[in-house]
């Protein structure tokens, strides 16, 4: 090792490496406060000449601006990751006796050092803050580090993107689950009632501690209850849409809950404890706590919900694109993607559009009209009626303009029935009404 390698490796690492001076042979630092070493440390004339004697290591996590390794510790089970990370086998990796280090550069929060197990054998190591890895030397076994991927530099990457085998143990999620039950037992109480047997000072499990089951769904779900519809709504991240959820389905997964966590506890008796009534309650009291009234009316920014983002409009016209949130609180997808403004409707214009509807200001009204369907809410407050001849392609542009919305989206319109009970009701959650072929006194 020299100084220009030195100054190419850590340009590889992302040009903010805290290296680590180790001795030949090992793997790790041996001084103490190696933990505390600082990136200005490194660059001095006397550390960087100590460096080059001897093993390199790196300090990963903060102190290195987010550079972590993933250490495993065999080669099958390195093919492995490689197979469901195709995006790592890009990035920078190191080579001892046996195993890799896949070098990351984590965009983001990330958890902190930890071992990995896959069932009762050892998989690897998790290394960020408070841990190293050595980037360059000797291996105790006697052969020098390597790179399996010669000529990379290491790939940035949310930690969330990293995909892990179905069968290691995720002990950061494990940490997660935890603190977040604390926090809920600290707002709500306990899981379980638990009564002290007087004799024999056993805890015994007595009751179900209904407000943390609710709060606990109501942190794990991106849930609202609709007091005026009388329903739940849960929020989909794939699509961006608020779809109803059945209570029965929500006591469901309420009462698994209960039942994975009480034999965690080693507190069998709990599944008896899941009762009809038990449940009921809980959803009750999960209502309260995630109320919004008028959620879809009152709440969100207006736009238009496409197949692949949720497109706003400012007080100047200008269109803007956005990744789906459940902030918008949209209902209503059309099935269409957005590509852009610049391409314009020639064919649906001059094959459709002119042929049925000749007047210039018609084409206008209907591309207006149109788009404010798409938009979902009704500015003009205005019915749009197309009359004429059989066979004049009016119902093929009004189909185009359902398919385009989203016939999901649409309810048909009966005049004749809409003061019968009920009929409103099928209007919920619809953007659209049209009464297509009817005659000339639909409206009377």
């Amino acid at each position: 090792m020299n100084k220009d390698m030195l100054a190419a490796l850590a340009c590889r690492l992302g040009g903010k490496a805290v290296f680590l001076a180790v001795p030949k042979g090992e793997k790790g630092p041996v001084k103490p406060g190696w933990q505390k070493v600082t990136y200005e440390e490194t660059q001095r004339p006397e550390y960087i000449d100590r460096l080059i004697t001897g093993n390199i290591g790196v300090l990963l996590g903060k102190a290195s601006s987010g550079l972590c390794t993933i250490d495993i510790d065999s080669d099958t089970r390195a093919e492995e990751f490689a197979e469901l990370n195709p995006k790592l086998t890009k990035t920078f990796q190191t080579k001892g006796a046996r195993g890799r280090n896949f070098w990351v550069m984590i965009d983001g929060e990330f958890p902190p050092l930890h071992k990995i197990k896959a069932g009762q054998e050892e998989w690897g190591e998790w290394r960020s803050d408070g841990g190293q890895t050595i980037v360059y030397g000797t291996h105790p076994s006697g052969v020098a580090y390597s790179y399996p991927n010669q000529g990379s530099s290491v790939v940035k990457i949310k930690f969330d993107e990293i995909v892990w085998p179905n069968d290691i143990q995720k002990p950061w999620v494990v940490e997660e689950a935890t603190e977040e039950s604390k926090d809920l037992e600290k707002r709500f109480g306990s899981p379980f009632k638990i009564r002290v047997n007087q004799k024999t000072g056993d805890e015994v499990v007595v009751g179900i501690n209904e407000p943390f089951w609710a709060a606990k769904y109501f942190t794990e779900n991106r849930i609202l209850w609709e007091p005026s519809e009388k329903m739940f709504y849960m929020y989909d991240q794939e699509t961006g849409l608020w779809g109803h959820k059945t209570e029965d389905t929500i006591k469901q997964e309420i009462s698994s809950s209960i039942l994975e966590h009480g034999r965690d506890a080693n507190q069998p008796s709990t599944q008896d404890m899941r009762s009809e009534r038990l449940l009921t309650s809980i959803t009750r009291q999960l209502r309260g706590m995630v109320e919004i009234r008028d959620a879809f009316v009152n709440k969100g920014t207006p736009g238009v919900h496409c197949a692949n983002s949720y497109i706003t409009f400012d007080d100047l016209g200008n269109i803007h694109e956005h990744e789906f949130s459940p902030d918008f609180y949209s209902r209503n997808q059309s099935p269409i993607e957005f590509q852009g403004i610049d391409l314009e409707p020639e064919r649906f214009i001059n094959e459709l559009l002119i042929p049925t509807l000749p007047n210039k200001d018609d084409i206008a009204i209907f591309q207006k009209y149109g788009g404010m369907c798409l938009f979902g809410r009704n500015i003009i407050q205005r019915f749009m009626v197309m009359y004429g001849q059989a066979g004049g392609g009016k119902s093929t542009l009004v189909n185009i303009v359902l398919n385009i919305v989203g016939k999901h989206n649409m309810a048909g319109l009966r005049t004749g029935h809409l003061n019968n009970q009920f009929e409103l009701y099928r209007f919920r959650a619809k953007t659209l009404l049209s009464g297509t072929d009817v005659p000339g006194n639909f409206l009377s």
